[in-house]
């Protein structure tokens, strides 16, 4: 009986903690360089195209690059 109520206070109290992290909507591959899809996307290229116009990304990572960040 007791477990059940501590349970039940964990669970809201990290309902209530991941509620008041901020959001965030980062949708790039982590070390990836951002200027090269920021880039791509002001020039309004295509993304499938961006490794075309930007020479600086790494093509290992267009695959990755190509799955996170969907225009």
């Amino acid at each position: 009986m007791y477990f059940r109520n501590f349970l039940a206070a964990a669970s809201f109290v990290a309902l209530v903690a991941s509620a008041a992290l901020p959001e965030t909507q980062e949708a790039y591959v982590p070390g990836f360089e951002k200027s090269c899809v920021e880039g791509c996307k002001a020039d309004g290229t295509a993304n499938e195209n961006c490794y075309g116009w930007c020479p600086q990304c790494d093509a290992s990572l267009s695959d990755d690059c190509l799955a996170e960040d969907k225009i």
